[in-house]
């Protein structure tokens, strides 16, 4: 079932943002040449890797910071998540769902871990309950404390938590200005339907 909603919303969503998707490589090409697109390896369900398509919002010229390397176009499209457009290829695929523990890089995935590999039975999503919560905090919480959050969004989807899930995304995007992660987000009570924490 879970599948079958991902293919409907996500077939509407590649049909209809198509032409938003062409400008932005468009202009990503005009403004710093090929490629448009960046595919960097997360970890897929069972462990399985896969490329995370997405668009390239940086010059590839690693000596410099990356306030310099962010061109225009990827600062404009970074500041309202269009970046992850390209998610929806990926969503299509079925290397990843709507809603999910957000995907991982290589890295950071500890496959002898029980938890990640709890987490690992679950097609990762293009949105993710830990971002939800953590908002703003995200980048600077341990992978241990993302981890808890993802058995716990684990623990209890279903349908309609995936629901709340994703109208409470759309909301706190709505909120933000269009970058969960980048603005000042409250970190707690995501959705009056969506508790944060176990017991809350």
């Amino acid at each position: 079932m879970k599948r079958l909603v991902d293919l409907s919303i996500g077939g509407i969503l590649f049909l209809v943002l198509s032409p938003l998707m062409l400008l932005i490589a468009i202009a990503i090409v005009l403004e710093s040449g090929h490629p448009a697109f960046y595919a960097p390896v997360a970890i897929g369900q069972y462990g399985k890797p896969f490329r995370f398509l997405r668009f390239r919002t940086m010059r590839d010229d690693p000596d410099q910071p990356v306030s310099r390397r962010l061109t225009r176009v990827g600062r404009m499209i970074r500041s309202l998540s269009l970046d992850h457009l390209p998610n929806l290829y990926n969503l299509l695929m079925g290397h990843i769902s709507l809603i999910g523990p957000r995907p991982t890089e290589p890295e950071r995935v500890n496959l002898n871990d029980p938890d990640w590999q709890h987490i690992l039975r679950v097609r990762p999503g293009i949105l993710s309950y830990a971002v939800l919560v953590l908002a703003k905090d995200f980048n600077s919480t341990s992978q241990a404390e993302r981890n808890k959050l993802e058995l716990e969004y684990i623990k209890k989807q279903s349908l309609s938590y995936d629901v709340n899930i994703l109208l409470a995304s759309l909301k706190k995007w709505v909120a933000s200005g269009g970058n969960i992660k980048a603005r000042g987000i409250p970190t707690r009570s995501p959705a009056d339907n969506v508790p944060t924490q176990e017991g809350d």
